[in-house]
């Protein structure tokens, strides 16, 4: 996916929420899930790196033993403290994006949200009141939020991809110069 690419197919989350809600409020519950998306998608890529130490003869977690190794590989992916001392961020698996996807069409889905978003504050201190937790109080058809989860699908946040690049800084930059320009737009110049 092009750089371009990749922009367009987030504004074209941010346009499925359009008209529903308000751009000052739609902003926030967009953020949200694309850092939900972020964070499941970087899980995921350091749950890969975890795995791979073991095999690895220069790691310090090197293991020689095949059938040991692999035991620890299951063992070591699923330990917070593997995560944490890479900084990133600790996603249980019941909040992971795709996991929340498949239930996307339930009726309590924007309430799931929310308990999501404060499961993962509870599981990474760091996030504290930070994070987007009123998905229950959005005035939205129903399936308006799966529809906007499954066009967040979409976008792959992968390290290999994006080397050192800070990806998530990027998108809500671009979400913000979007978010000044409709804003621009609707009020009268003088």
């Amino acid at each position: 996916m092009t750089n371009q690419e990749f922009k367009d197919t987030l504004w074209e989350a941010a346009n499925a929420l359009r008209g529903s809600v308000s751009a000052a409020e739609y902003k926030y519950p967009m953020l949200g899930l694309i850092f939900l998306k972020y964070v499941s998608d970087m899980f995921e890529a350091q749950a890969d790196v975890i795995r791979q130490r073991p095999a690895d003869p220069k790691s310090d977690l090197f293991i020689d033993d095949e059938e040991i190794r692999r035991e620890s590989e299951d063992i070591f992916i699923n330990d917070k403290t593997f995560y944490e001392a890479d900084n990133i961020f600790w996603v249980p698996e019941d909040v992971r994006f795709d996991v929340l996807l498949g239930k996307a069409a339930n009726a309590d889905f924007p309430q799931l949200l929310d308990r999501t978003m404060g499961e993962l504050e509870t599981e990474n201190p760091s996030l504290k009141g930070v994070l987007y937790r009123d998905f229950g109080c959005l005035e939205l058809e129903e399936g308006k939020l799966g529809d906007l989860m499954a066009i967040i699908a979409k976008i792959s946040f992968d390290p290999r991809q994006h080397g050192s690049r800070d990806i998530f800084g990027e998108v809500y930059e671009y979400f913000l110069g979007q978010f000044a320009r409709l804003a621009a737009l609707r009020w009268p110049v003088c």
